[in-house]
């Protein structure tokens, strides 16, 4: 749910599945071409964050060829994306982003389950990342919250190994790294290794408890100069409670809490910098009547959000999204999110940068046939900066920004085939 939330083309929360026993294997080719308005579009390359930009018509297209194989127990997937954004009244051409995705998951033994994960992008925009904590970055960036023209390439991958040792107790352990270079130094070029031990214990039929730690070890190189490392390291107990309220539907919820501490740098004057801070998360899925579906998530960590200065903030962070079909050929789907924080290093005192965020989306999707829909959509994007926080990262205090879009979207199978579990 959250991935999807940055396309252009949004999707409802996705509903639960029973467990599958058929092996799969599809090839699907998606993709859209809207056209719209945005009243305070990107500035085209060399724009000044500082500024305010006029109104434009603008055209987007996307197109993705996405292959999967498996079942719930054992699956391989691969998908590769690219897009354009054009604004014909800036006169400058399109801006061209792209990448690629594989994963994959096998068994080994009756008790351990492998998944591998590996992404490459390149994106042509520059955003502050404001949602970072619930929303996970995906190929197709949401050219409404960006804020300027600015190529970075970014790559990762991650491997987690799960553990069954009785019917009620597993554990796992992960790996993975990220790493993103601007081509034009817009914002700090970064790469992280998170390292994650969990302990899952199951009570009955519907609730389950989780106890992590998790130590992540983050560098920053800063356009201004200077290189800042940050290690954190989080320990957090969570909840788990699920409830089938039918066969194909749902309820799960999860929340848990804990503890985060920060070793780093003072941005300003390199100067090392310790501290404690809570942390603490909590997510929502819920299937309702045949089609519709809800999804939400909160999480309070400590986040860097991209700009001039690599200043750790202590942020509130939440998403929901809501969807189903109005009618047979009508789905509709709404999306909210909200950030709020405060950077750590003086916290409370009068030199502390806050900063709040806000974005929606509404959309209608009419299904056509054959795969085919057409889309309308209404995206509000907009934040506030006090003067610490915007000398800090480097951006104007506030950004407005709301965009209409009209188009086209289809998903074709390309070849799709089911039998029994080999």
């Amino acid at each position: 749910m959250a991935s999807a939330a940055s396309a252009q083309v949004v999707q409802r929360p996705p509903r639960s599945e029973t467990a599958g026993e058929r092996t799969t294997q599809d090839l699907t080719f998606r993709g859209s071409l809207l056209g719209g308005y945005d009243d305070n579009q990107m500035p085209p390359t060399g724009g000044d964050f500082f500024a305010t930009y006029p109104s434009a018509y603008t055209a987007f297209g996307d197109s993705s060829l996405a292959y999967r194989r498996g079942n719930q127990l054992r699956w391989f997937e691969a998908r590769g994306d690219g897009f354009f954004n054009s604004y014909g009244s800036l006169g400058t051409g399109p801006s061209l982003g792209g990448g690629e995705q594989v994963g994959g998951q096998v068994t080994l033994g009756r008790r351990n389950e492998l998944r591998a994960s590996q992404y490459l992008r390149y994106s042509p925009y520059f955003s502050l990342g404001l949602l970072g904590a619930v929303q996970p970055e995906s190929v197709t960036d949401n050219t409404t919250n960006t804020l300027n023209e600015s190529g970075s390439w970014s790559q990762g991958g991650s491997l987690t190994l799960t553990r069954r040792w009785t019917r009620n107790t597993s554990t796992d352990f992960s790996y993975a790294f990220n790493g993103q270079v601007y081509a034009e130094e817009a914002g700090f070029d970064s790469r992280s290794h998170l390292g994650t031990i969990g302990l899952n214990r199951t009570l009955g039929r519907r609730t389950s408890l989780r106890a992590s730690y998790q130590h992540s070890d983050n560098h920053y190189t800063q356009p201004l100069g200077g290189s800042v490392p940050n290690v954190t390291r989080t320990g957090d107990v969570g909840v788990t409670y699920e409830r089938r309220l039918s066969p194909s539907r749902q309820l799960t919820l999860s929340g848990g809490g804990g503890a985060s501490y920060i070793d780093t740098v003072d941005t300003l004057m390199f100067e090392p910098a310790k501290f404690w801070t809570p942390a603490g998360y909590g997510a929502v899925r819920l299937d309702l009547a045949r089609s519709w579906s809800l999804g939400g998530d909160y999480r309070r960590s400590t986040s860097v959000l991209q700009g001039n200065r690599a200043e750790p903030f202590t942020a509130h962070t939440a998403q929901v999204s809501f969807g189903g079909d109005v009618r047979p050929w009508l789905e509709s789907v709404f999306t909210a999110g909200y950030s709020n924080g405060v950077s750590n290093l003086e916290t409370g005192g009068t030199f502390s940068g806050r900063y709040n965020g806000y974005t929606g989306t509404a959309q209608l999707r009419v299904h056509m046939m054959a795969g085919w829909s057409s889309v309308v959509s209404f995206t509000h994007y907009q934040y506030q900066l006090n003067e610490v926080a915007s000398q800090l990262l480097g951006v104007s205090r506030e950004l407005h920004r709301n965009a209409v879009r009209v188009g086209l979207s289809w998903s074709l199978p390309l070849y799709s085939t089911g039998r029994p579990r080999s």
